[in-house]
């Protein structure tokens, strides 16, 4: 299995959400990446232990197992994992083990967490599975600055309505500044415009 950031970053153009990402994170994300070799029978990580990052089969295949040890999933090239714990507070919130001999490839936790602020295509991806509860408990400890938007789309005031909503749809979004030059005067939501 390939083991230069080329190579990696050949594997990684084929799978979502690294194939979202500009050509240059990819190049970063490739050199981010760590090679973990496996053995049959390795344990990858446990339940409860804090995790070195996000965990891609390059080769091979492994099993996770939940808390009580019940098999979860089984996992061969291409799939990821360990992403729930990362997600939750940086620990895994299972238990991989491998199956057969192969090769992961290892996105450190300070790059995945880096990339899931900067690229919405990964945060879109890696967080669509959480529950309404996990977002709001996690809502409620996070800070202004961890959510907010820093690449803010914004409109003059004097925008027509028709042009802010089009805008909004474009970018997918649900809210502009209104700007007057660089200093912002306002803000204009969907539910404003219904």
């Amino acid at each position: 299995m390939p083991s230069d950031p080329k190579a990696i970053r050949s594997l990684l153009a084929q799978l979502h959400p690294y194939n979202a990402v500009a050509s240059e994170t990819l190049d970063d994300i490739a050199g981010s990446i760590e090679i973990v070799d496996v053995t049959t029978g390795d344990r990858i990580y446990e339940f409860g232990q804090p995790l070195a990052g996000l965990y891609v089969v390059a080769d091979g295949q492994v099993e996770v197992f939940g808390e009580r040890g019940e098999t979860v999933s089984h996992l061969g090239p291409c799939n990821s994992f360990g992403e729930r714990g990362l997600l939750i507070d940086g620990k895994a919130a299972t238990t991989a083990e491998a199956s057969t001999d192969g090769q992961l490839y290892l996105l450190p936790a300070p790059e995945f967490n880096r990339l899931l602020q900067v690229e919405p295509a990964f945060a879109k991806f890696f967080t669509r599975g959480r529950s309404d509860s996990q977002r709001k408990t996690e809502l409620a400890t996070a800070r202004i600055e961890e959510l907010m938007t820093r690449d803010v789309a914004g409109v003059p005031a004097d925008t027509s309505i028709q042009h802010a909503a089009e805008v909004m749809r474009e970018k997918d979004i649900s809210s502009l500044a209104v700007v007057d030059g660089e200093m912002l005067t306002g803000i204009i939501t969907v539910s404003d415009l219904t």
